[in-house]
């Protein structure tokens, strides 16, 4: 390759590398192959649940909805299944508080989007829990269905889209690179 170094007014800007009329084209890496009808098959609930095929694992939706912004939903919607099989009351009681305070209630430090009437629904049974020291399986189930819903709605289809062909074969056009 050729390096090509640029002066303005003084100041070196960023060398910027030209390939060479002679040099081999290399293609890009390809995402993993999605047929369109696997694609279409596959609902939010199979990712969560980490039922899909590859390249649709749990892994690649936490990394996706990472670089979205948007892995506190994900985590929550986790932690929300964790609790269903805790078995002591005692136990139980102490991570609804603390899913309560890290995701649900206002300002909190992962807060999720749920409305204020599934916010309070969840800490009225928080309370009630709390009072006497017995598990509720649905203490969540509110706030976990609004977060999927919205997942669902949004960050899942873009998600899908990175796999869809269409979306592989544009991808691939774009990325052809030259070999040094």
């Amino acid at each position: 390759m050729i390096n090509v170094r640029t002066v303005l007014n003084g100041f070196r800007t960023k060398t910027r590398r030209h390939p060479a009329k002679d040099e081999p084209v290399v293609e890009s890496p390809k995402r993993p192959t999605v047929t369109a009808s696997v694609l279409d098959g596959i609902r939010l609930l199979d990712v969560l649940q980490d039922r899909a095929p590859e390249p649709l694992t749990l892994t690649a939706f936490k990394e996706f909805c990472r670089s979205m912004m948007t892995l506190e939903s994900i985590e929550f919607w986790l932690h929300v299944e964790r609790l269903r099989s805790l078995p002591d009351a005692t136990a139980a009681v102490m991570e609804y508080e603390y899913v309560y305070y890290t995701y649900i209630q206002r300002n909190a430090p992962h807060e999720v989007n749920v409305s204020a009437r599934d916010a309070n629904i969840a800490l009225r049974r928080l309370q009630k829990c709390i009072k006497q020291n017995r598990i509720d399986k649905t203490i969540f189930d509110d706030c976990q269905n609004s977060v999927q819903e919205l997942l669902s709605r949004d960050v899942f289809m873009r998600f899908k889209q990175r796999f869809s062909p269409e979306s592989r074969s544009a991808t691939n056009d774009n990325t052809a690179i030259r070999k040094p």
